[in-house]
């Protein structure tokens, strides 16, 4: 069995390269489950479960993790999984201990359980036809409401739905209103549907096309419209399908084979990250910013959409409301606060599969959502002024000025959205990590579970294994 064994502090793009140099004896080459930041570290991704763009096809990140040595508390050190049979530890290999320490290091959060010295992944073939994919409401008819296109991007993720679907996101962009009364279902809200799909020309355009049947067919549903505006949309959505599909169209990549010495070509696109103040998230140094999550239930439904639409509009985000008397529009485009929610897709052909094998065939994993359908993401970004890696000139400081008059209330819109009432939604995702949201949100049924791992396993008897958001 070929295994990629990698210590917890390698980042995804030290990783990479390594994983590329090895491919000579593979046609398509290996990966292993990453998220959309190269500069993200193997441990906390994986033991947070590990969502990204290849989770509809191969599962959560921690899915592949079949093996790990870790030292507990007491300093003694345990060899889990696949770990043992590479240490000559075999009596270790299926100990009870041991796998129960193995279970909550898959998505049941970092540090508790023991410091975790290196990783034993199962990877994966890469796609030997990959397409990136970027669709973006500024190259497409403008008029289509943000809750039609959200129920589109559901439909394109159904578990059954497109197998070769590697992965997927939809970003929906917040936006300010003057007033409560501003607030509506029917809003029309700046998106980008991004996704990474691993098979034939032919059957990425046929996916495209069942997405924007998807939007027709709620256009025609919808009594809002007369009819000849559903004329005028559903002509104006079938010219940008073909406009999309245009081999020329530079949002869409094929990559018409993976050489061996290339590895996989689509592979840290930001999907989930709409900066336009300067700063890069791919350095030490990133933009600050707060996020909070929440996660649909089984019984989402329209209702549940036209919530997070609404909460998608706020006074909070109305740039013209709090600003000083020298604050002219042209300004705006200074004021650095980005403010949005990302839908990370999770059911598809992984999670369909898994869900028919036999309990014994599960890999047994502590990520408590395998049965949502996507997570929720809400962030709000702005510029940093100043930071050891990250110091401005005094003129970038002087330009960067409008944004103080906004990134308190873009926080507090962070806050407004963490208590919204969303129906059908309960939990959060502990690797979008929010201090005010309580432990047991992010381990939902399995939190006394691995309480019990903690308390039993991880010989931690001073509880030094700790920190903010661990289990205990």
């Amino acid at each position: 069995m070929t295994q990629a064994i990698i210590q917890p502090g390698a980042l995804f793009k030290q990783i990479k390269p390594i994983l590329d140099s090895k491919n000579t004896n593979y046609p398509t080459g290996l990966g292993i489950a990453h998220g959309t930041c190269q500069s993200v570290a193997i441990a906390g991704y994986t033991m947070g479960g590990g969502w990204g763009p290849w989770t509809r096809l191969h599962g959560m990140g921690c899915e592949r993790l079949a093996g790990a040595t870790i030292v507990l508390g007491d300093g003694s050190i345990r060899y889990l999984g696949t770990s043992a049979i590479y240490h000559n530890e075999n009596s270790q290999y299926n100990d009870e201990q041991n796998n129960n320490l193995l279970w909550a290091i898959r998505g049941g959060g970092g540090l508790s359980y023991g410091i975790v010295t290196e990783f034993f992944f199962i990877p994966f073939k890469l796609p030997e036809f990959p397409t990136s994919f970027v669709i973006k409401s500024t190259d497409f008819i403008t008029k289509i409401k943000a809750i039609d296109i959200i129920a589109a991007w559901e439909k394109v993720i159904e578990p059954h739905n497109n197998p070769h679907l590697i992965g997927t996101n939809l970003q929906v962009i917040a936006k300010g209103v003057a007033c409560d009364e501003d607030v509506s279902d029917d809003a029309v809200l700046d998106w980008q549907f991004n996704g990474h799909f691993g098979g034939t020309r032919g059957e990425f355009e046929k996916m495209i096309n069942d997405w924007a049947e998807s939007v027709i067919i709620r256009i025609n549903n919808n009594p809002y419209y007369d009819d000849a505006q559903k004329y005028v949309m559903i002509k104006d959505i079938k010219q940008e399908v073909v406009k999309i599909l245009n081999p020329s169209n530079i949002n869409i990549q094929t990559s018409v084979t993976v050489k061996n010495t290339q590895g996989y070509p689509f592979i840290f696109e930001s999907w989930d990250r709409r900066l336009n103040n300067g700063l890069s998230l791919e350095v030490d140094c990133p933009a600050p910013h707060k996020l909070t999550s929440r996660m649909p239930t089984p019984k989402w439904d329209e209702t549940s959409r036209k919530q997070l639409v609404r909460s998608l509009q706020s006074t909070l985000l109305n740039v013209n409301k709090c600003e000083p008397s020298n604050f002219s529009a042209t300004d705006d485009k200074d004021t650095s606060i980005e403010a949005y929610i990302t839908l990370g897709a999770i059911s598809g052909k992984f999670y369909a599969e898994k869900q028919n094998l036999p309990e014994p065939e599960r890999i047994k994993i502590s990520f408590p959502y395998q049965d949502r359908a996507f997570t929720i993401q809400y962030q709000a970004w702005w510029n940093q002024s100043s930071g050891k890696y990250c110091e401005m000139s005094p003129e970038t400081k002087e330009q960067k000025i409008p944004t103080r008059f906004h990134e308190n209330r873009a926080q507090d819109w962070i806050e407004t959205c963490r208590e919204f009432h969303i129906p059908h939604t309960s939990g959060s995702f502990i690797s979008f990590k929010d201090a005010s949201v309580p432990t047991k949100d992010y381990f939902s049924d399995n939190y006394q579970a691995l309480i019990n791992t903690k308390l039993t396993s991880s010989k931690d008897e001073k509880c030094l294994l700790r920190s903010r958001k661990t289990i205990i």
